[in-house]
């Protein structure tokens, strides 16, 4: 006689179970229907924040710029004409020589560089910076000082700059000193004696 009453319980307890996930299956099949597949696949603000914070932000040295610059650098970028950085500093020649070199501007890089008479045609810088690896330097550079702390100019005089970058990850510090000379009221990288030194 228990064992009747406890089936009859289970078959009722069951029944209703499966009658309530029949009616829900029914209300979102209604549900379906009213909300076309483009309303149901409207993104979730929640999971938009949380995409934005898990890319990745590239890193870039022309970030470091102000905005004006950022602008002339853009000219600078695209017609190869040194005059747009004229109003550049030493400092900020330096952002913009290593920023060249990640993105394999080899024109960018030899617009900028300082021609001391030894400096030759565009081809041929071309197929030296390449051949002597200097490329493979620069961007050793760029990956290094990547996080730089300090970036500062050391005047030889008003024709000649160095500028010191340093960068420090705990008791480690690294740094790096360039030479630029103005030319046409730009400066410029003394570059091409080194790349002459790693063939």
């Amino acid at each position: 006689m228990v064992r009747l009453f406890i089936y009859i319980m289970v078959v009722i307890l069951s029944s209703s179970v499966i009658g309530c996930v029949q009616g829900n299956r029914d209300i979102n099949e209604e549900q379906d229907k009213e909300n076309p597949i483009e309303e149901q696949n409207k993104e979730n603000p929640i999971s938009v924040e949380e995409e934005k914070s898990n890319k990745v932000m590239e890193f870039s040295y022309i970030e470091a710029l102000p905005e004006e610059r950022i602008k002339e650098y853009e000219l600078f970028a695209n017609e190869k004409d040194s005059s747009h950085l004229e109003n550049f500093s030493p400092e900020q020649i330096v952002l913009v020589y290593i920023h060249s070199a990640i993105i394999d501007d080899i024109e960018g890089i030899y617009t900028i560089t300082n021609n001391d008479g030894t400096l030759p045609e565009f081809e041929v810088f071309k197929t030296e910076y390449y051949k002597s690896h200097y490329m493979y330097q620069d961007l050793d550079l760029a990956l290094r000082f990547r996080y730089y702390h300090t970036i500062e100019t050391q005047e030889e005089n008003e024709d000649i700059q160095l500028v010191t970058m340093k960068v420090s990850i705990g008791t480690f510090t690294d740094s790096v000193m360039f030479k630029l000379e103005k030319d046409n009221n730009v400066w410029k990288m003394e570059i091409y004696p080194f790349i002459l030194q790693n063939q």
